[in-house]
């Protein structure tokens, strides 16, 4: 990892989760384990899709290895974030209405969106290649 992306989706969670805990009541609660399953549930769909794509390329389509590779990027990163997503959900859940409870959420939830962002960057990398192509 670059520290640019150190700096982008561990720092920048923090920073922005810190003052959002402290300062938003309802960070625990329903709606964002809702939100957070949401998001869990679009990239795990986005990974069965991306898994397909990488079956196709192996199998019967002739690619460049860059596309190939940052097919795999991507996969690997759908995982992390339905994984990411399903943690976040599950700590919304359980954790106590209490500041740190709600930094924690916000945190989580913040590296999540970040996460999902950098997925969606990559899907357009990939399908702008394969559009040139």
């Amino acid at each position: 990892m670059s520290p640019t992306d150190i700096l982008i989706f561990y720092v920048v969670p923090v920073v922005v989760g810190v003052p959002l805990g402290l300062f938003v009541p309802s960070l625990v609660g329903s709606g964002v384990t809702g939100g957070l399953s949401n998001g869990g549930l679009a990239s795990f769909v986005a990974a069965i899709f991306v898994f397909w794509l990488r079956l196709k390329m192996r199998d019967e389509w002739v690619m460049p290895e860059r596309i190939v590779k940052n097919t795999n990027e991507l996969f690997a990163n759908l995982v992390y974030s339905v994984l990411v997503a399903l943690c976040g959900a599950c700590v919304a859940s359980f954790v106590p209405p209490v500041w740190w409870g709600r930094v924690l959420v916000a945190v989580i939830g913040t590296h999540c969106a970040l996460v999902f962002m950098m997925c969606l960057k990559r899907f357009d990398l990939i399908f702008r290649e394969l559009c040139t192509r």
